[in-house]
């Protein structure tokens, strides 16, 4: 779709009917260096990059060139000592999304936790000191991921949703000592979160909610469900490249209109 022109077609299209479009990058895993810097200097080269603040807010956004804020899943470590070093190298700012249930944790603990409600093999949490310090520099933030990686569509008891998130919130703010404004979804397809749920991340007191739903964001995007492209490092940058100039999105949205991709 990049190659025969439908992407930029519709870019363009989407240009004139808003004041600036925005995307959001979700990395998770960085198991290779050298692969994500190079990805964040494809990144600064193609696009205006952005703290998230500005898109949920819609000001202070490039009008022609799309803007981008970079976001990371689930506070793993590779994240923090490998990543945000690389970021503050090219001034790139980001946000944190972390589990505050997986703070502190390491050994069997941090496996139990992560194998049984993140659904992978990792065996080890944030420390305090390294999310304050995360939230010390003034190009990061601190978001929050929920407690528990509750699957917050499958979830049918508000007042367990409304708990997961505010005392997440809560248990963030005070060892970041900053306010947490932003939420991602667990898993952050469109069956994982509801209505109900959209409306209890505005009592909990959150600004935005982020999917790994990929599409652009406008001005009309509801903000408790923020479009975001889940991306590997390693990927081919022509393949990174297509799919933030939106190639997947037409693809992404039929397919789950279908039923055929989870």
């Amino acid at each position: 779709m990049d190659a025969s022109g439908a992407s930029l077609a519709r870019r363009m299209y989407l240009h004139k009917k808003h004041s600036s479009l925005s995307r959001i990058v979700c990395f998770h895993k960085i198991s290779n260096k050298d692969a994500f810097e190079k990805k964040i200097l494809l990144l600064t080269q193609n696009f205006h990059i952005v703290p998230l603040d500005l898109i949920v807010e819609n000001v202070g956004l490039h009008e022609k060139i799309t803007n981008l804020a970079i976001t990371f899943d689930d506070g793993f470590l590779e994240q923090i000592n490998l990543a945000a070093p690389i970021l503050k190298k090219y001034d790139v700012p980001a946000t944190f999304f972390i589990l505050s249930g997986s703070i502190g944790l390491s050994g069997e603990t941090a496996a139990e936790f992560y194998r049984t409600k993140v659904g992978i093999d990792y065996a080890v949490g944030p420390t305090e000191k390294q999310i304050f310090e995360l939230a010390s520099d003034p190009l990061f933030q601190i978001g929050c991921h929920t407690h528990n990686h509750l699957d917050l569509g499958k979830e049918s008891d508000s007042r367990k949703i409304y708990n997961e998130l505010t005392s997440s919130k809560s248990i963030l703010e005070g060892i970041s000592r900053s306010e947490i404004c932003h939420l991602a979804y667990p898993f952050g397809s469109k069956d994982n979160y509801s209505a109900m749920s959209e409306g209890m991340v505005l009592q909990a007191g959150f600004k935005s909610a982020s999917t790994i739903i990929p599409g652009y964001i406008s001005e009309n995007t509801p903000r408790t469900a923020l479009h975001r492209d889940s991306l590997d490092p390693e990927m081919k940058d022509s393949l990174f490249l297509s799919w933030l100039n939106g190639s997947y999105d037409t693809i992404k949205a039929f397919s789950d209109r279908l039923g055929v991709i989870k």
